[in-house]
């Protein structure tokens, strides 16, 4: 009786063992944190804020924010912003196609979740002649350039503004170069030929988005920007929090993929720790969808280009965008009832992705 009493209970600690391990391998487990550092406050407006982290010293970052708020319509809107900083982050960046500081990484958007994250911006000492860039929702800036190429940069990140100047090329959804002046609507400085392509007008001469010289965007670029100042402070995703909340404790989507002829292939999904953030601003943008296909959350982004600039002796800006042959990654809050993911361009599903919150690695996508 007592040996047969010691097997069974040997068969339910093997049982119990079993079950343990079927559970943990089940249940959603996010990536470790050690990418996660601490977050420092530079100023705090509010859980609707849009949220700006930096990659540097708290000087400089104090730098780039103080010349951006010399541009309308940011200096009439400095409480819609709340701005970190991490200094204990060496970013670990590349010298893209030999001419541009490109700091955009799956390893730097995981530190970036340590604080709320809707625009990254790192910042590295190079050379002076290297230019800085701006990709997805993340700004790489050249600290030898002038202090506004940070606010150029900040106009293709955060509300999708082309080039001014020629020749670039321009991206999904673009406001601010148009083909006919009729577009402007008699809310411009007036109409002028060329606007990343020579067939395409820009609404002021000299603007920020054409050269570092200036102190404005125009008046047409500026709705523009009061627009996404108005749509992003609404927090109509989900993504901005608090000062209050730690992000350690926060865990979203992290979906890598790649976007080639109209096509998104999707190379992996994980489940990570840290705040989710932003995505950037362009003509994609996906849709969290429950089992009925109700939209729970989206976001816009542009894989398509990575812009690069850098200033001549002039002040006038040269560099241009080129088209991206980087992956990238999509940042998907964590929602109760969300099933999947719909990503388009231009309001046109390319590619369909389960979220099951069950499984850190990604299930076969539908490409359109």
């Amino acid at each position: 009786m007592g040996k047969v009493k010691w097997t069974a209970i040997g068969l339910l600690f093997l049982v119990i063992v079993i079950a343990g391990i079927v559970f943990f391998a089940y249940k959603p487990q996010a990536s470790p944190d050690i990418e996660l550092r601490e977050c420092k406050t530079l100023s705090y407006n509010g859980e609707n804020a849009v949220n700006i982290v930096f990659f540097s010293s708290k000087k400089q970052a104090e730098n780039y924010m103080n010349g951006l708020y010399g541009f309308e319509p940011f200096v009439s809107n400095k409480n819609v912003f709340n701005v970190y900083y991490i200094d204990d982050y060496n970013s670990e960046c590349e010298l893209y196609k030999g001419i541009a500081l490109l700091c955009y990484s799956k390893s730097l958007l995981k530190t970036a979740g340590s604080c709320p994250n809707d625009i990254i911006v790192a910042v590295k000492d190079m050379a002076g002649g290297i230019r800085s860039s701006a990709y997805m929702n993340v700004i790489s800036l050249n600290s030898k350039l002038p202090v506004s190429v940070f606010t150029h940069e900040l106009g293709h990140v955060f509300a999708n503004l082309a080039d001014e100047y020629v020749p670039a090329k321009l991206s999904s959804g673009v406001k601010n170069c148009v083909k006919n002046c009729d577009k402007f609507e008699d809310k411009n400085d007036g109409c002028f030929s060329g606007c990343s392509e020579e067939n395409y007008f820009r609404s002021v001469d000299n603007g920020i988005m054409k050269t570092l010289g200036s102190n404005k965007f125009g008046a047409f670029n500026e709705l523009i920007l009061e627009e996404k100042i108005n749509e992003k402070s609404r927090s109509l995703t989900g993504m901005a929090v608090g000062s209050e909340r730690e992000c350690a404790q926060e865990q979203y989507h992290m979906i890598e993929g790649v976007y080639q002829e109209n096509k998104m292939q999707v190379l992996g999904q994980k489940i990570v720790s840290g705040c989710v953030g932003g995505n950037g601003e362009g003509g994609f943008d996906y849709q969290v969808l429950d089992d009925k296909n109700n939209a729970l959350s989206s976001d816009n982004f542009n894989p398509e280009l990575i812009f690069t600039d850098v200033n001549e002796e002039n002040g006038e800006l040269m560099g241009g965008s080129a088209s991206s042959d980087k992956s990238f990654i999509i940042k998907v809050p964590l929602i109760e009832g969300a099933k999947k993911l719909d990503v388009r361009k231009d309001g046109q599903s390319i590619a369909m992705l389960d979220l099951d919150k069950s499984d850190l690695e990604a299930r076969p996508c539908r490409i359109l």
